[in-house]
């Protein structure tokens, strides 16, 4: 008999063990979110190699997507409201009522909304909140792409199809937990930033080839403006796509905006440029460094584990313009924003730069559109260790 055979228990001695272990694991679990929200706090997936929570996450504890996300969700909240860690212990919350709490939870109301959302299912829960907070939606704007199976697509090729709100709001079976999570920016599932109510969700279909085995099911909830510059763009390619379908006239719309990136961004253009200064890195010093770094970070950590980052990437000045540094490939590397900021803080403090980063933000530049509203942007590195190198 294996050890997690239960065939010789009595059916009250079973009821008995179910419940004990149900405590044991909202124990551990309270424990591992508390574990996890200091992590994150201290930032120590840098040294670990990995430019976000999430990556290490999921990379180091095996969790999904889905499990990472809602789980470094509910330790933000829960940093903030300690209260929220006994209750899930207790099991008066799940992960999941937490996250739904966390958009609405200030220290005037944790303690009632706490109260209210005990022992509530999520449906429950979700029509408490709707009516406590009128003004509210509850439509989820997580992106989504996920890899399905040729068969499972049903629309028509080019169809756009526009559903009611309380569609929407439905929660797909495959839908991941709200809000994605970047490195030191905790997302909400009613971010101010994402609030606005998409005309309808794009569902591509593209016909099968032996090139491409895979498809993907991509959901995004689209600005009215965005909705219409994807119309434009499918009239335009009429002599092109006959057919209007929305798959393949994402892929050339894609295909078009990377390579305009590329050129852009990385220097992938026939004349290089001379350089302009010491901070400015030319055209063919970015293309140089990109293709020798492979388009990844090269922070490794001690154990040797270098970070797979590819997006968010900087040009990271191994020695810093400030201390004499120019803007060469040997001099050069590509570093995600996590551990360009890492490095920086090694070589001139972390309280220093801390006070820049502030001071940044108190004072913007003149040239430089101001941050959105919310968590402050890490972005005093590009000035002293790097500068922007994003990823098409």
């Amino acid at each position: 008999m294996h050890e997690y055979s239960r065939t010789h228990l009595g059916d009250e001695e079973l009821l008995r063990s179910a419940i004990l272990s149900g405590g044991r694991e909202r124990n551990a679990t309270a424990a591992f979110l508390a574990d996890l929200a200091e992590v994150d706090s201290r930032q120590l997936y840098r040294q670990a190699g990995y430019s976000s929570m999430h990556a290490y996450c999921v990379d180091v504890h095996h969790l999904s997507d889905d499990e990472a996300y809602k789980r470094i969700q509910a330790a933000r909240v829960a940093l903030q409201f300690p209260v929220l860690f006994k209750e899930m212990e207790s099991g008066r919350l799940h992960l999941t009522a937490v996250r739904l709490l966390a958009p609405h939870l200030c220290g005037e109301n944790v303690g009632e909304l706490i109260a209210a959302a005990g022992h509530r299912s999520r449906p429950e829960l979700e029509r408490f909140l709707a009516d406590r907070f009128s003004n509210s939606r509850a439509i989820s704007t997580t992106p989504m792409i996920r890899a399905i199976p040729t068969r499972s697509i049903g629309l028509a090729p080019g169809q756009v199809e526009t559903c009611e709100p309380d569609l929407l709001s439905q929660p797909p079976a495959l839908e991941l937990a709200p809000g994605q999570v970047e490195a030191g920016v905790p997302s909400l599932p009613n971010d101010s930033q994402g609030s606005e109510l998409a005309p309808g969700p794009v569902a591509a279909s593209r016909p099968e080839s032996p090139r491409a085995p895979k498809l993907f099911l991509l959901k995004a909830a689209i600005s009215e403006d965005a909705h219409d510059d994807l119309r434009a763009i499918q009239d335009l390619l009429g002599h092109a796509v006959p057919s209007g379908d929305l798959g393949e006239v994402l892929r050339r719309a894609l295909k078009f905006y990377r390579a305009h990136l590329q050129e852009r961004r990385f220097g992938a253009t026939r004349k290089p440029r001379p350089t302009k200064s010491k901070r400015h890195v030319s055209a063919h010093v970015r293309n140089a460094v990109w293709e020798r770094d492979g388009g990844r970070c090269t922070f490794e950590s001690d154990s040797g584990r270098r970070c797979a980052a590819t997006k968010q990437l900087e040009f990271d000045h191994i020695d810093p313009v400030a201390r004499g540094g120019v803007a060469t490939a040997d001099n050069l590397r590509l570093r995600c924003r996590a551990h360009n900021q890492l490095e920086a803080e090694r070589v001139f403090g972390a309280e220093f730069m801390q006070q820049k980063r502030t001071s940044r933000r108190a004072s913007p530049s003149p040239f430089r559109s101001p941050h959105p509203p919310g968590p402050p942007p890490p972005a005093y590195s590009s000035r002293v260790a790097g500068t922007p190198a994003r990823a098409p």
